[in-house]
This record gives C-alpha cells, structure tokens and sequence, in this order.
C-alpha cells in the first residue's frame, strides 16, 4: 500500500471510529496533503447499503475533496476478493469492514495497518485487537428462536446442549457457513466441548 493509500486509511478510520468531532479537526496536516493528492477512498465492505453510505457521506461531508468509492460483497466474496487482489499486487482497498473470522483472516494474512485509535481503551478488551489492526463497529447477536404453534413452553431448550436431544433431529435449521458462529460456540464452551457438541448437533 502506497504512503498516500495509507494516509487515506488514516483518515477514514478516524471518521469510522467517531472522531468527526475536535479530535478529527486536529486530524495531523501533512495527512490531509497526502490524501487531496490520492482524491478518493476505497471502502470494501460487507454492510448493508444503507448502512456503509451513511458513514460514506459523513466522511464525505467532512472531507469533500475525498470521493468514497463503495465495493459492497457478502463476508465471503469480500475476502476472496482482497486476499485475490493482494496476491496480484493490486491491494485496491484503503478501509474494510468484514465480519469477525472474516477480518482475522485478513490480519492473519497481514493485510490490515496497525492503527490505535485514542479511543480503543474504551473499547471491551474482546472488542478491539490487541495489536491494534481492528476495532469492532458493530455486534451480531445470535439467538435462538422457535414456531410457538409446534414447541410448547416446557419443551424449549433453556440450554446450548438441550438442541442435542433426539427429538430436535432435522428440526433445527440455520444458514450454510456460519464460521463466527461456529467459533463463539468454541469460545463460550471451550475448545474440546466446544468441538464435540458442534460435531453431534451436526450428526
């Protein structure tokens, strides 16, 4: 990534983390200089349209000389695409935002540029990366829903392991390729519990 695709990350990550107020206004002049040359910003995201325009338009708003150019993919195609572009030598992106295995494998990969912001220590210590490459903007929440007309109060699961129970088989359905979740599930039960109940509910 060039010295200017870098200022321009700088920039944007300010405005993604909230900075628009007294903290971006001190925002360092040299930084600005080098993104007015480069005149746009690369922002691949996964978000909804409506969501990443809105924060498009108040950096935009902040900074008119920059044009935001918006690539939106699902989480998958979003990786396939930046890691794809990084073994061509292209590295088109300036900011991302993916969902969490999603942007880990992008570190993992050495994609994302060290940048702690001011405000990272507010930030739960499972929210932010401890080598300061990303910042959670946002939290999916997984529950558990059932059809009220079929499961009776007294037969839903008050826990993880209850949905292994016989009478659960080929009722229960979720998307293909759900890795984030598959990973809490290691975290909130422990790597070896963890497995062995994926692997049963997965029977």
């Amino acid at each position: 990534m060039s010295r200017g695709r870098k200022s321009l990350l700088m920039l944007f990550v300010f405005s993604l983390l909230g900075l628009v107020g007294a903290r971006l206004q001190a925002a360092d002049e040299k930084t600005v200089e080098l993104a007015k040359k480069e005149g746009r910003v690369s922002f691949y995201t996964s978000m909804a349209a409506t969501e990443s325009k809105l924060l498009a338009d108040a950096f935009q708003a902040k900074y008119p000389f920059l044009r935001v150019e918006i690539t939106r993919l699902s989480s998958e195609k979003l990786l396939q695409r930046t890691i794809t572009e990084h073994r061509t030598g292209s590295d088109l992106f300036d900011v991302v935002t993916n969902s969490g295995m999603e942007i880990h494998l992008l570190a993992k990969a050495g994609l994302l540029a060290r940048y702690v912001s001011p405000e990272a220590q507010a930030f739960f210590a499972d929210s932010k990366d401890p080598g300061g490459r990303w910042v959670d903007m946002y939290s999916n929440l997984r529950v558990i829903t059932y059809n009220t007309q079929f499961v009776p109060k007294e037969r839903v699961p008050k826990r993880y392991e209850d949905l292994l129970a016989p009478a659960w088989k080929g009722q229960i359905g979720f998307p293909e390729g759900q890795y984030s979740w598959y990973a809490t599930m290691l975290r909130i039960m422990g790597e070896d519990r963890g497995r062995k109940f994926m692997h049963v509910l997965g029977r």
